[in-house]
């Protein structure tokens, strides 16, 4: 039970889990208009935010990936899309860590 309240101290805020939120909208809003750079910039920002929520780190590599993709960068998009499939491990890492 105190291993379980520790986790849930690690985590995010609902006000970053609306900011999050936000964020990807954004990055897929700018990804259909061809707004590269503000893509890649809302979507280094919700990177940051991201980082102790499993989901959403996972997430925010992907449409990361999606942005290096638009960009026409193919070895970022495989980066990037390799570290969506490790991120919930460095986020659980990194929270268990914290505790």
């Amino acid at each position: 039970m105190n291993l379980l309240h520790r986790w849930k101290q690690t985590g995010i805020s609902d006000e970053t889990r609306r900011t999050l939120n936000r964020l990807a909208s954004s990055i897929n809003d700018a990804l259909l208009t061809n707004q590269i750079d503000n893509a890649r910039l809302h979507a280094t920002q919700m990177h940051t935010l991201s980082q102790d929520h499993i989901g959403f780190h996972s997430y925010g590599h992907y449409l990361n990936a999606k942005v290096c993709f638009t960009a026409g960068e193919k070895r970022p998009t495989i980066r990037h899309l390799y570290l969506s499939l490790m991120a919930p491990y460095g986020t659980v890492r990194r929270r268990l860590r914290a505790m």
